[in-house]
């Protein structure tokens, strides 16, 4: 063979085995009423479509992103499943996206279709076996991951679970879970039932309309301009901040973290923190009942000047103090207040084992 045609062969050779390994795409789009998409490491946004038919894009991408290592496989049916299949033998990834550092989780690895889908919340929280999954920044491990669009037509319902990477949704219609392992979640301007669950990332939803629930192992959550359905925020450890909401019940539990919620409507507030302090300020206070527990914090809370209730405090170790307008002591002991706002409509327990207390108007 001439050696000009053997380098010639060589580099084509070369340049076709590097565009194999950049990447690839596949664009899928179909009707149903749910979908679930299962991807391990990548960004997923999620967006309303233009029509009443799901759209999804994935690009597998990295320097070892071969259709040979990884597949993309669509169900269909009423009930729709797409899923991401990394090598079930491989546990080492490289994501430059990362940034830094590296991330490590158990968790279904993506290579199985059949009979995980009843179970995938039982599998994605807890794997199989000891396996775990790495994912660096750099160094040794497969470089792939998938990023996947995701549109979702009015009235849809959604379920995306990710292991590494992120997660973002804006202005979609319809019941969305978003479920990751060890990558942040942020929505914008969702209508309709929303759960995000992290297992150690943080949650930003902004402008949701309708039932939230964010629940996070560890991580914080910031919530701006909720309204019209219950609000719950649980997390094992991380700090909680609330600027705007309306809601008829408001429930919030951190193991430990600090509560800081501005500009609440709600018929009923719990909030319920291990360790951390409390700073709740009411616009409107419901004749419901209102309770605030903190293991160790301080709690503050303000009340709006037509407030109508009675106020008791309890604090193992700290001072109580309170400025509001009107109010009456009806009892007053170490540690403990009664105190009556307007008619004492309302009922607010404030109950803090080791932390100062203050309630004034707003």
């Amino acid at each position: 063979m001439p050696r000009k045609f053997s380098l010639a062969l060589f580099s084509l050779l070369l340049v076709a085995g590097l565009a194999h390994g950049a990447g690839f795409e596949r664009d899928f789009s179909f009707a149903a009423q749910r979908l679930e998409v299962r991807d391990l490491i990548g960004a997923i946004t999620v967006e309303p479509a233009t029509g009443d038919q799901w759209e999804v894009h994935v690009a597998v991408r990295g320097q070892d992103a071969d259709p040979d290592r990884i597949d993309v496989v669509l169900s269909e049916g009423r009930d729709a499943r797409l899923v991401v299949m990394f090598p079930e033998e491989q546990h080492d990834y490289v994501y430059p996206p990362l940034g830094e550092g590296k991330v490590s989780f158990s968790g279904f690895d993506g290579t199985e279709v059949e009979g995980f889908w009843n179970t995938v919340a039982h599998i994605f929280r807890n794997g199989f076996g000891s396996d775990r999954i790495n994912v660096r920044a750099a160094g040794k491990g497969l470089e792939a991951w998938a990023d996947i669009t995701v549109r979702v037509p009015a009235g849809g319902e959604a379920a995306i679970y990710l292991g590494a990477g992120r997660l973002a949704s804006a202005d979609v219609r319809g019941d969305l879970r978003l479920d990751t392992h060890a990558a942040p979640v942020e929505v914008t301007g969702h209508t309709g039932p929303l759960v995000c669950d992290t297992g150690s990332a943080g949650v930003a939803v902004t402008g949701a309309v309708g039932d939230l629930l964010v629940d996070t192992g560890s991580g914080s959550v910031r919530v701006a301009d909720h309204r019209g359905g219950t609000l719950t925020v649980d997390t094992g450890s991380g700090g909680v901040r609330i600027e705007g909401a309306e809601t008829p019940h408001l429930l919030v539990d951190t193991g430990s973290g600090g509560v800081t919620a501005h500009a609440v409507v709600a018929d009923v507030v719990e909030i319920d923190t291990g360790s951390g302090g409390v700073e709740l300020d009411l616009v409107r206070l419901a004749g419901g009942e209102h309770v605030i527990d903190t293991g160790s914090g301080s709690v503050r809370v303000q009340l709006p000047a037509d407030a109508s209730a009675t106020i008791a405090v309890d604090t193992g170790s700290g001072g109580i103090e309170h400025a509001m307008p009107g109010g009456v002591v009806v009892r007053e002991g170490r540690g403990e207040l009664e105190l009556r706002v307007g008619g004492g409509e309302a009922r607010m327990l404030i109950d803090t084992g080791s932390g100062s207390v203050t309630v004034a108007p707003r």
